[in-house]
């Protein structure tokens, strides 16, 4: 027996519902929302369901199931601005992905395998990434030059790429539960960061730069057995740390 996918698309037309095989579609205003167990379905069903009426209205898209990539006609609703992904494989990003011109915020709560360096997201402020398995943050991520909350992790990345300081409206930074072992002088020039969050990483010291974010407002060290930090930073942040429990 083939698995039911429900298709739930919310559009200005008001409420329909379509029956296409075994698929129930549902038609609303401004949200869709696709639950597969197939990723083979889960494209059949868009390409029959997909119009220009749904490109131009549909504004926020949740994604659940069992899928590694998007279907290429996802792209095609150009109009989205609030994504959620939640799959229960690996998924992989590719460049289609930058037809999401107006996305503002991301939520992907799957392991992330890659992310294509050629991916534009120059709309995109909230970024949250959990369950990474690259060894390295992608360096797309650093051409998204808007972003205003950026959360990446638990991960296996070791490094924070200099590149972080193309992030300059950045205002909450959260980077816990990974490898890294230290922090590029880069990131200390984050002039609009007002939280940073390092909880259980590698961390075995901090530059007393960060005493110069003058932004700062809370950070988090807890969960870090070998951070040592010298009495001058201990004092420049006496008020700052903050601890989640």
């Amino acid at each position: 027996m083939k698995k039911i996918i429900l298709f739930l698309v919310l559009i200005s037309i008001g409420s329909k519902l379509l029956s296409q095989g075994n698929y129930d579609i549902q038609l609303h205003k401004d949200l869709a929302i696709v639950l597969t167990e197939d990723n083979n379905e889960n494209i059949k069903i868009v390409n029959n369901v997909l119009s220009d009426t749904l490109s131009r209205n549909c504004t926020i898209l949740s994604l659940h199931g069992n899928f590694t990539t998007l279907p290429a006609n996802i792209y095609a609703l150009s109009s989205i601005d609030e994504m959620m992904i939640n799959s229960s494989k690996p998924v992989i990003f590719d460049s289609g992905f930058s037809g999401f011109k107006k996305l503002n915020n991301l939520e992907i709560y799957s392991e992330v395998v890659s992310i294509d360096r050629n991916i534009r997201l120059d709309s995109l402020e909230y970024l949250l990434l959990h369950y990474t398995s690259f060894r390295s943050i992608p360096k797309a991520i650093f051409t998204w030059k808007n972003l205003l909350y950026m959360e990446i992790g638990p991960g296996l990345y070791s490094v924070i790429p200099k590149e972080i300081s193309n992030l300059a409206k950045l205002e909450i930074l959260v980077l816990a539960d990974n490898k890294i072992q230290s922090v590029p002088d880069e990131l200390y020039s984050l002039d609009k960061l007002k939280v940073l969050n390092l909880e259980s990483t590698r961390l075995i010291t901090l530059s007393p730069k960060v005493c110069e974010m003058k932004s700062l407002e809370e950070i988090y060290l807890d969960g870090n057995k070998r951070l040592v930090l010298s009495k001058k930073i201990k004092e420049c942040l006496s008020e700052k740390i903050r601890t989640l429990y």
